[in-house]
């Protein structure tokens, strides 16, 4: 089951880097088939410019201090990004990613921000533990209305199968 779950986190993220991009290096060949003698460890690194995926609904967040991110529709553009994975001859696994640049935000009331996004994340697994780890920071303005939202949001099961799975938010 960990291993199932880090491989579909894995692929749904890579399905969201094989969204057409500008890339710097091309694309990766495929990892070498399962028994591939001898024993090979595959690494990809792409590197993504300039990309704007489609507008995306928000839910509202609430913040710690009770106040309240409004829901809403967000626009990225990825301007700089990498994203990275290896694995290694018994299976292990790590990725991450990296990915940056401006965004907009108009909330359900008609409010627009505008600002900078950092966006990180990172898988790591292997035969007996499994954990998921990202972090998004969105810092904007709208006149004099500043929008400061931060989310850790965290995902592991242990070798002895418990989760641990948590959010934290900052505003």
């Amino acid at each position: 089951m960990r291993k199932l779950f880090a491989v579909a986190s894995t692929m749904a993220m890579l399905a969201v880097f094989a969204q057409p991009v500008h890339a710097a290096s091309g694309p990766c060949a495929p990892p070498p088939p399962p028994g591939t003698m001898p024993a090979q460890t595959y690494t990809c690194t792409m590197h993504l410019t300039n990309f704007t995926p489609p507008p995306m609904p928000v839910t509202p967040i609430v913040c710690p201090d009770g106040s309240q991110v409004p829901g809403g529709v967000l626009s990225i553009t990825i301007q700089n990004g990498v994203f990275h994975v290896t694995i290694n001859t018994a299976g292990d696994l790590w990725d991450t990613s990296t990915v940056e640049g401006p965004f907009t935000f108009v909330s359900d009331a008609g409010v627009t921000y505008s600002g900078h996004y950092t966006q990180w994340f990172g898988d790591s697994l292997n035969n007996k533990n499994v954990v998921s780890h990202g972090t998004l920071n969105f810092v904007g303005t709208s006149g004099t209305s500043m929008l400061n939202l931060h989310l850790l949001i965290h995902f592991s099961i242990s070798a002895s199968g418990n989760p641990n799975v948590f959010m934290k938010t900052n505003c």
